[in-house]
């Protein structure tokens, strides 16, 4: 039987590479072993939880791993010198980020807008967002029906105080990491074979300390620290406790911005590994059982046209 799999991609910056590699490599290679259930992502784990639905992580893939730097995908106000950068504090004072997101929108519409206009209803309900209503302070999910879907999964992405929140129907949205770094919404009333969380780090996050290479790099570490102790995290941790969910452990030990090529495609690859052992634990066996009655179905059939 082919096991249906419910992905939770949890938020995480730059840790999000190693989502990527893990969700390419089982798509890439296994996608006939299972059939998906559900996906669910906040923040970057919506970003590649679209390119999953869609079955473009052969893009997603070339993206991750073409990043210099977070400037690919989070402008600066100003590029001037010296005059740029007051103007680069005031601007991210007035519109509540340090960088803008015009660049990662144009991205996704530019990859991706084709393949979700092509695609039917009934797979886009498949996917969903987290992002965070900041008028009522609380989490909204969007599936992939949404109109400006590209906008809502931006401001998932765009990280508190370091990017803009967006407005969309006069309403702003900011990172769904703010209030969910994990999408929970769904894990109860899942009926998938397998519930499994893509990113799991809250083994490693406990242990960052704050780092102070940037400003940014900063920030993120002590963002990562807060949330350790959220209350989403702590729903998290239990049901992985409870067997309720499968975790596939990220073990990259770094700030969620710490956007660098090395630790981009280290992240990546290490994703691709855990895919190949997620395959051989939970998969492989369904997989030769499908086989094999494709097999004898197929001697069947021959049986009857007397061949």
């Amino acid at each position: 039987m082919t096991k249906k799999i419910h992905f939770i991609l949890p938020g995480g910056g730059v840790r999000g590479s190693f989502q990527a590699g893990f969700l390419y490599e089982l798509l890439d290679k296994y996608s006939d072993s299972f059939e998906i259930y559900k996906v669910d992502g906040t923040s970057v784990g919506a970003i590649n939880g679209i390119a999953a639905i869609l079955n473009r992580m052969d893009i997603l893939k070339d993206i991750w791993l073409s990043i210099k730097n977070i400037n690919d995908f989070f402008g600066k106000w100003s590029t001037k010198p010296i005059v740029g950068q007051l103007y680069n504090l005031y601007a991210g004072f007035y519109n509540n980020g340090l960088y803008n997101n015009d660049l990662l929108q144009t991205l996704l519409e530019k990859n991706l807008t084709k393949s979700l206009e092509t695609a039917d209803d009934a797979l886009k309900k498949k996917y969903s967002c987290a992002v965070t209503n900041i008028k009522n302070a609380r989490i909204e999910y969007v599936d992939g029906t949404q109109k400006d879907l590209f906008k809502y999964i931006t401001a998932s992405a765009s990280p508190w105080i370091i990017s803009n929140p967006i407005s969309i129907n006069d309403i702003l949205y900011t990172d769904g990491g703010l209030l969910e770094t994990y999408p929970t919404k769904n894990i109860l009333t899942s009926t998938a074979d397998l519930i499994i969380i893509v990113g799991f780090d809250q083994e490693i996050v406990r242990y960052i300390e704050p780092e102070c290479s940037n400003i940014l790099v900063y920030l993120a570490s002590l963002i990562d620290i807060a949330r350790f102790n959220s209350l989403n995290t702590l729903n998290i941790i239990n049901y992985v406790k409870e067997g309720r969910c499968i975790p596939i452990t990220n073990t990259m030990k770094c700030s969620f911005m710490d956007f660098t090529p090395e630790i981009i495609k280290d992240g990546f690859y290490h994703g691709v590994e855990a895919a190949e052992q997620f395959y051989k634990t939970y998969l492989e066996e369904s997989a030769g059982e499908n086989a094999a009655k494709i097999v004898d179905k197929s001697a069947d059939k021959s049986v009857e046209l007397g061949l």
